[in-house]
């Protein structure tokens, strides 16, 4: 007995290994070992969490589900193959009773878990978070439910902070419900400090700050938790949560306008580690934004398409939307559309965005969402300057009423670009007088506010307001302050673009 343990275990330890290494093909050999010769199912769980693990990291996210959903039924824990919007509705409706009267003090004075078989469920539902939040699958609801409501029922698990914190991101995709998710995303954070184990932290600390955070805080206080989860997901194993961890510290940093040349620094350091440990997912994605950085600063061929020293934009869109996974091909139609916007090719930025659109219900809430909006915003209003299509005066609309809210509870990630929307839409459909001081109230907003490369589209737009108006001088004003802005970020391809077809 005491010789199969000890085997058992060196056998689960060289599997992890493996599999953080890089090595698959070993990994898969010593899977298929344990399985055979183990002797009970409780043997074999830790085993089916690593292997769920890698399948997920290598993009197989139908057969991670699979094995996922096998060892969850065999724990005690079953879930519909094709769970419809009134299942998920009612399970939603149900853990808010259950938690309605209940403070955060109730919540973390509730008592350990003890079910051996319970606290292995919890495990491998956190795994399936994951997976299914980079396809956002109609199942993912029923997951996060499950968690928070096995938690109420058997007490607290190690989880049960990633329960809370992905129930909080749940809730920020409604506008309703974003004060109660800024209470979940407290009990969260305050559980895991109770707990004390450093893979709960990576977890929570991953969903808060890149999922929650954008909503609610400015943006640039993510950054810091971003990177520390990184750190600490690789010193305690965690690589998937670390290397995902590791893209969102990439992604948030550019978009809060960090210097160019260092992100694209940080983004090729880590894409070679991700590439070294099989991480194929969070390295697919990272790339997009790698590569959007290279065109920004002049160093690809075509600054309009995704290919260069990064990635191959034809061949990368065929390989994901053959895979069915709605994360990178959203982050390539979401970054086309900014980069031919901002080239002015405004049709090509439509139809890129229009792309991105279809695929924005497929992706779990992001900061990049609210960009997606505010682009396809700015994009509709540059072209109904020059067309007579009613439907880009209803999307920019639309997306001018979605900043209105989310400017309400994150006002230094969101106002300044709603000024911004709102000028160039009293510009362009309402002809009115307002969008001088809206222009002027956007640029300083976004100067508070630290955003580098909205600052600087915030004076371009302004720019050409201003010559339209028949104001040259301080058009020509505004361009120089656009151009110095996008070369302080260290976007020379655009400042370059910009110097060159000025209309001055």
């Amino acid at each position: 007995e005491e010789i199969y343990d000890i085997t058992l275990n060196i056998y689960v330890l060289y599997v992890e290994t493996c599999y953080c290494n890089g090595f698959i093909e070993k990994m898969n050999q010593v899977l298929d070992a344990i399985f055979t010769f183990a002797r009970s199912f409780d043997d074999k769980c830790q085993a089916y969490f690593t292997q769920v693990h890698a399948l997920s990291a290598q993009m197989k996210i139908n057969e991670a589900i699979k094995v996922g959903l096998f060892v969850l039924e065999n724990l005690g824990e079953y879930f519909p193959k094709t769970p419809d919007q009134t299942a998920i509705a009612a399970e939603f409706s149900k853990i808010k009773q259950d938690l309605e009267g209940m403070s955060a003090i109730d919540i973390l004075e509730l008592h350990m878990a003890e079910d051996k078989q319970k606290i292995s469920a919890m495990h491998m539902l956190s795994k399936l978070l994951l997976i299914c939040t980079s396809r956002r699958l109609k199942i993912l609801p029923l997951f996060i439910c499950r968690m928070v409501q096995l938690s109420l029922k058997y007490g607290l698990f190690g989880e049960s902070a990633l329960g809370f914190a992905t129930f909080a991101w749940f809730m920020v995709a409604s506008p309703n419900s974003i004060k109660h998710a800024y209470h979940y995303r407290q009990v969260a954070l305050r559980l895991v400090e109770k707990v004390k184990l450093k893979q709960h932290k990576v977890h929570v600390y991953l969903a808060v700050y890149a999922g929650i955070n954008c909503w609610m805080e400015r943006l640039q206080s993510s950054i810091e938790p971003l990177e520390y989860a990184y750190r600490l997901g690789m010193s305690c194993g965690e690589i998937q949560y670390a290397y995902i961890s590791a893209l969102q510290h990439c992604v948030v940093s550019y978009q809060c306008g960090v210097k160019l040349e260092m992100v694209e620094r940080l983004m090729k350091m880590y894409s070679g580690e991700m590439v070294e440990c099989k991480q194929c997912l969070s390295q697919s994605i990272l790339q997009v934004w790698h590569q959007t950085v290279l065109n920004l600063m002049g160093l690809s061929d075509d600054p309009l398409k995704l290919s260069g020293d990064a990635m191959d934009q034809e061949p990368f869109l065929n390989d994901s939307l053959e895979c069915k996974v709605g994360s990178p091909p959203f982050v390539v139609y979401h970054n086309c559309s900014l980069l031919a916007y901002l080239f002015g090719e405004y049709e090509l930025a439509a139809k890129m965005a229009a792309k991105g659109e279809a695929l924005v219900s497929k992706v779990q809430s992001f900061y990049a969402d609210g960009n997606h909006t505010f682009v396809q915003g700015l994009i509709s209003l540059a072209l109904g300057r020059s067309t007579d299509q009613t439907n880009f005066q209803t999307i920019a609309k639309q997306s001018i009423d979605q900043m209105e809210i989310w400017s309400e509870y994150a006002p230094s990630n969101y106002q300044h670009k709603l000024l911004l929307l709102q000028a160039e839409y009293a510009f362009v459909f309402v002809k009115s007088d307002d969008a001088a001081v809206l222009y002027d109230e956007a640029i300083d907003k976004a100067a508070e506010n630290g955003i580098t490369q909205d600052l600087a589209i915030a004076y371009e737009r302004a720019g050409l307001f201003n010559f339209a108006q028949g104001n040259a001088s301080k058009a020509s004003q505004l361009y120089g302050q656009a151009h110095d802005v996008y070369l302080q970020w260290g976007a020379r391809g655009k400042a370059d673009y910009l110097r060159l077809r000025s209309p001055f």
